[in-house]
């Protein structure tokens, strides 16, 4: 095999450099879903703001025990906060069958003000949003039963 028929190396994925780049952008999304500020947040931990903001800003990673708290704090793994959660495992489907069937049932909620003079309509958007519920129900129970919260 001559030297145009090797494979080109594919270099290997730098887990260390992922997590800083993943982690200040899942915290600034969770901070965002909870509306906690950077404040709030450096409370909650015990560390002043300004290093709620080293980490928002990438400048910082948490000390270990910093990001197990930071995990409780928001009921997700310390995985999933350094994006170390393998593409496809229960708890990332779980998260994002959960943010669905929320889309769902916004879309639902939405849908039913058009609904109030088509009777077939409305029962039918109350079924769905009956059936929503229970998966999200169900989903927090299996997760709950199994240490996590999707």
């Amino acid at each position: 095999m001559d030297e145009r028929e090797k494979p080109e190396e594919v270099p290997a994925a730098d887990p260390v450099k992922n997590m800083r780049t993943f982690f200040p952008a899942r915290l600034r999304e969770l901070l965002t879903q909870t509306g906690l500020t950077q404040t709030d947040l450096g409370i909650q931990l015990g560390i002043s703001r300004q290093a709620v903001g080293s980490f928002l800003d990438g400048s910082t990673m948490p000390a270990l025990d910093t990001l197990v708290k930071i995990a409780a704090l928001f009921g997700v793994s310390t995985d999933s906060l350094l994006g170390l959660d393998p593409p496809g495992d229960a708890f990332s489907l779980g998260r994002e069958l959960t943010e669905a069937m929320w889309k769902a049932v916004g879309m639902l909620l939405a849908l039913e003000g058009y609904a109030d003079d088509n009777e077939p309509l409305r029962i039918n958007i109350m079924c769905l949003r009956t059936d929503i519920e229970t998966l999200l129900r169900m989903n927090a129970e299996r997760a709950e039963a199994i240490g996590h919260r999707p």
